[in-house]
């Protein structure tokens, strides 16, 4: 009889449960695993009041616990989790729910994933129907209107059929790169460039369409000359495709805003709109909010019947506007304008120049702005400042960027005058185009020191893996461990003072640390602890803002959100988001302590700064430490923590010109089952001694 093989295995498993040996004392703990990381939202689009499964693919999707949307009127419930690449959720849609983009998240026991977008609609939600790409092969469309979702894949092109009338006004609007990490960008290989064509029955071409308003999303709008059947297509305008190629193409007899006038106005008041479209009253007003920290754009879809318009942008600012009067194309027929106004105009042709005239007073520091592409104006606007002999003081082109566009486009002059006296401004296109739809605000006021904040990406989200990264942390916070933050300071007109940082909203459990951006700073760290009750999946929301004066002016402003995307070769882009959150995770094996939250030191001193290093036994391993958020002067030399040692010491060079306190974080990274782990402490405020 022949002996089994598992026998001895029995045998070793029995002796290690009643004689427990070191090997099986010491095991290691489990590998940290990374946030969950949203590739696919898929289909992208849900109709207000009905119920839709939804698939998400991604990586890291194991132990999934809830979802959170950046707006109202959405819920979801996991359906089934096959895997750890894709989810399947089923969301629920109200009938007042927002009609537009939302962001979704997942939050799980590693933390809160990367955000990916879904478009709520009033219209009914189809999905394409492979295989339809070949025209022969046009999917049919029962009725206009209808919202299809989609997906372009390889040169994948997708056909659709339709009947229409004569003098029907037929609508197509594609939307793709806005559910995409949303960057308003043409030159970027590998990102989705919609396009749109229409055919006749026979395969004529009849029309196509690439961008709408400076946007990649392609808008195709057609008045039907004779009934009859159509085939529409949609692809990318490289002829790529993609898994993450998804889209919406929305078609039908729909408003759409191509163009309006003004493109701002003044902050709680009433605006009169004119409407340039189809399907649109001619004139609307439109209630603008007012302005809870800094001007902004807007964003405003206009109820038309039991539909809505398509995102209409308006500039949001504290100045009376008052409408540029024609003839103004010369220095000496300039529309005279007060400091503390605006004026709303149209660059109306090529070449045109518009010119403004004001007094002003010697040392007066004046701030001439434009707002023009920053919501969609094909204007690209050129700025000149001139004295009353003609001669000119300054000029912009590009200065002003909104968040989420890598190019600015509108101009700035900031200047102090130096004499008393009238002063001209030029405002033109560029590159010297113009058109009736060249539009822009323009804002003349005293300049005000001022500063704005952003939540920046620590460690983005990287699409190539073959490289070798951490796993990102901004958006896990481990129980009992700690997580660090970045935060942006860019300061304005001047603005050269201490910003204190303060945290709103932290649910119980979690405390915040690390609360100055010095003079001469423009970044720094600060950290969130969460408590060992905390339970791993719990959402932890939170706002960020930052507190400065200026004189007896007090300055408040929130810090915003961004998240990172690589898209090609690792080049990374940081884009908007709205939602400012993180998800409370399994702690790592590995903890670090500091010594002391505060360090006072005296100028050119070297600091001390002790950590103590908590591993179990099976993490005995050597952990590199090092600092982040040292300012410029100061320096640090990074130690490694031996497998047999708790505590580690990092020294600081402080420079002789110390003045201010300054937030550092120490950093600890170590190899657990051939896995990076990274961890945090506490951020330490290190205090000059003559500082106040």
């Amino acid at each position: 009889m022949k002996r089994s093989k598992l026998l001895p295995q029995l045998l070793w498993l029995a002796a290690c449960v009643l004689f427990p040996t070191d090997a099986a004392v010491t095991a290691p703990p489990p590998a940290p695993v990374p946030p969950p990381e949203l590739r696919t939202v898929s289909p992208a689009a849900i109709q207000r009041g009905t119920e839709q499964l939804i698939t998400i693919t991604g990586s890291n999707l194991v132990d999934i616990t809830g979802v959170v949307f950046s707006g109202k009127g959405l819920n979801a419930k996991l359906e089934q989790v096959p895997n750890a690449s894709t989810v399947k959720l089923k969301i629920t849609a109200a009938k007042d729910a927002p009609v537009g983009v939302q962001e979704i998240r997942l939050i799980g026991k590693h933390g809160l994933s990367n955000c990916r977008y879904l478009y709520v609609d009033y219209l009914p939600v189809i999905a394409e129907k492979e295989p339809n790409t070949l025209p022969e092969q046009a999917q049919p469309l029962e009725q206009l209107p209808v919202a299809i979702t989609g997906v372009v894949t390889g040169a994948d092109r997708d056909f659709f059929r339709f009947y229409a009338k004569a003098g029907q006004k037929l609508v197509f609007q594609a939307i793709g790169r806005e559910l995409l990490p949303f960057l308003r960008i043409d030159d970027r290989i590998g990102w989705f460039d919609p396009a749109l064509e229409l055919y006749r029955s026979d395969g004529h071409l009849v029309a196509s369409a690439d961008d709408f308003r400076y946007r990649p999303d392609a808008v195709l709008i057609y008045e039907v000359p004779a009934d009859g059947e159509y085939i529409l297509c949609v692809r990318d305008t490289a002829y790529r495709g993609r898994g993450d190629f998804v889209y919406v193409l929305r078609a039908g007899q729909l408003p759409l805003a191509v163009d309006w006038f003004p493109v701002g106005g003044k902050a709680g008041t009433e605006l009169p709109l004119k409407l340039f479209g189809v399907h649109l009253p001619a004139d609307v007003k439109v209630k603008l909010p007012a302005i809870a920290e800094r001007p902004d754009v807007h964003a405003f879809r206009l109820p038309v019947g039991d539909q809505f318009s398509n995102e209409i942008e308006l500039w949001v600012d504290p100045f009376d506007g008052i409408a540029e009067k024609e003839p103004n194309d010369g220095p000496d027929q300039a529309q005279p304008l007060q400091i503390g106004q605006a004026v709303n105009g149209t660059i109306h042709a090529r070449g045109q120049s518009d010119w403004f005239t004001f007094d002003g007073k010697k040392g007066q520091v004046i701030v001439v702005e434009t707002v023009a592409r920053r919501v969609g104006s094909p204007l690209d606007p050129y700025l000149e400042l001139y004295d009353a002999r003609g001669r000119r003081l300054a000029a912009n082109d590009d200065a002003v960027y909104r968040a989420g566009f890598p190019h600015p486009a509108d101009a700035r002059i900031r200047y102090r005058l130096p004499a008393d006296g009238t002063y001209r401004i030029r405002l033109r296109d560029t590159a010297r185009i113009g058109g009736p739809d060249y539009r822009y605000r323009l804002q003349l006021y005293l300049s005000q020191p001022d500063f704005e904040l952003a939540l920046v990406p620590t460690d983005p989200f990287i699409t190539n893996p073959r490289l070798n990264i951490a796993v990102t942390i901004a958006r896990a916070l481990p129980v009992g461990g700690t997580a660090y933050l970045r935060v942006r300071l860019s300061r304005l007109d001047g603005f050269g003072g201490p910003v204190e940082l303060v945290v709103d909203g932290l649910p119980e459990g979690v405390r915040f640390s690390g609360g100055t951006i010095a003079p001469g700073q423009n970044e720094t760290y600060v950290t969130l602890t969460a408590d060992e009750k905390l339970t791993p999946g719990t959402l932890v929301r939170f706002t960020l803002k930052g507190k400065a004066k200026v004189g007896d002016r007090e300055i408040v402003r929130t810090a915003r959100p961004r998240e990172s995307h690589s898209y090609i070769a690792d080049q990374r882009q940081e884009y908007p988001v709205r939602l400012t959150a993180m998800a409370a995770a399994i702690a790592p094996p590995i903890k670090l302590t500091a010594a002391a939250t505060e360090v006072k030191f005296k100028p050119t001193a070297k600091v001390e700064l002790t950590v103590k290093v908590d591993r179990p036994e099976g993490a005995k391993v050597p952990v590199k430490l090092s600092l982040l958020g040292l300012p410029r002067g100061y320096s640090a030399t990074a130690v490694t923590v031996a497998p047999d040692q708790t505590e580690g010491k990092l020294t600081v060079t402080t420079p002789k010109n110390a003045a201010h306190p300054v937030q550092v974080v120490i950093q600890g990274e170590a190899t657990v089952q051939k896995k990076q782990v990274m961890v945090w402490s506490p951020a330490i405020r290190l205090v000059p001694e003559q500082s106040k």
